[in-house]
């Protein structure tokens, strides 16, 4: 797992580092700060080359002209192509440090960065650009091996918190069947925050799939009846599952769920962190999703949870952790921290 991240020269962040990171770590910020661009920073440091292909709408799906070649020159802090982004991880033992760069050079440019990869081409008002990548482990004697995982293989996982669709879930959990393993582990998990469960059972209605639960009624009763929270939890276990991702990323988590479910989401989130050995990233707007955080992990043991508030502080994003105590002040005292 990583301890601390430090970003420089990408998006907003001239020099940002965050940490002490814990297994589960909440960002809270106000609106353009940059609590989606440091999610985005993750996901390019750890699947590199394997983030590029969908990265401009991993987590700014919409189609404003951004998305097209003005995307990528926004990657770099204040529009700079001269600039070199670092993104750079350390953690515990020393040998899953890894470090990201991005530069850009001009097509015709003699001399090719040493160490790069050219892993896109961009135009911007009429110019051209290259964009190199480069990352270390993976480089050896100066042969390039860039980085090429993705949500699919290992690598950070992106999770969709737009509301779910029964049908997509069901055939989601299908998959999760055919894992070994898979179905059992889904019902170990989900019988944390729902004891009387006892078996998943998927099921064809016409055409479609679908997904009840076994909770000692005298019939079955689909997993939409059991509430928001349940539904969201099966579906987060599902994705972390399918993907084997080791660290997972969440924007907005609270989108689509009632406040009086989160509790119950991140009970979900912080079980199958610790089973699965995965970090998990997420942003909050809500005072209420922070608290019910702050609640849940509050009786775990070991704490592995920590707040972090992105703040403008000279003109220049810089970030304040929340340990438990300082968390459990703030609550307490109604400290405005998002």
């Amino acid at each position: 797992m990583y301890a601390n991240l430090r970003i420089q020269n990408f998006r907003g962040f001239r020099d940002l580092t965050v940490g002490p990171l814990q297994r589960v770590n909440l960002l809270v910020a106000k609106n353009n700060v940059g609590k989606t661009a440091f999610l985005e920073a993750v996901t390019l440091l750890v699947n590199g080359q394997g983030a590029l292909q969908s990265f401009p709408k991993s987590f700014r799906n919409s189609d404003h002209p951004e998305q097209g070649s003005e995307f990528w020159v926004w990657l770099f802090h204040g529009r700079d192509c001269a600039s070199v982004a670092f993104i750079t991880a350390t953690g515990s033992d020393p040998k899953a440090n890894q470090s990201l760069q991005l530069r850009c050079t001009e097509p015709d440019a003699k001399n090719s960065p040493k160490g790069f990869e050219n892993v896109h081409d961009f135009q911007v008002e009429g110019k051209q650009y290259r964009l190199w990548l480069r990352t270390e482990p993976e480089m050896v004697q100066h042969q390039v091996q860039v980085r090429n995982l993705n949500e699919t293989n290992g690598g950070a996982k992106i999770f969709a918190t737009n509301p779910m669709n029964p049908i997509e879930e069901a055939k989601k959990y299908f998959k999760v069947m055919k894992k070994k393993g898979g179905e059992e582990k889904v019902q170990s998990l989900l019988q944390v925050i729902e004891p009387r469960l006892t078996k998943i059972r998927p099921a064809q209605i016409g055409q479609q799939p679908s997904i009840y639960a076994d909770i000692g009624l005298s019939e079955l009763i689909p997993v939409s009846q059991l509430g928001q929270g349940f539904s969201r939890v099966l579906s987060i276990y599902s994705s972390i599952l399918l993907s084997e991702a080791k660290v997972f990323l969440i924007d907005e988590v609270e989108n689509g769920i009632h406040y009086s479910a989160l509790e119950q989401v991140w009970q979900g989130l912080a079980e199958v962190a610790e089973r699965e050995n995965v970090q998990i990233f997420a942003t909050t707007h809500s005072w209420e999703c922070l608290v019910a955080a702050g609640k849940v992990f509050a009786k775990r043991t070991p704490y592995d949870f920590a707040v972090h508030r992105l703040q403008i502080v000279d003109d220049r994003v810089e970030a304040k952790t929340y340990d438990r105590e300082t968390l459990a002040t703030s609550i307490e005292q109604g400290f405005e921290i998002r």
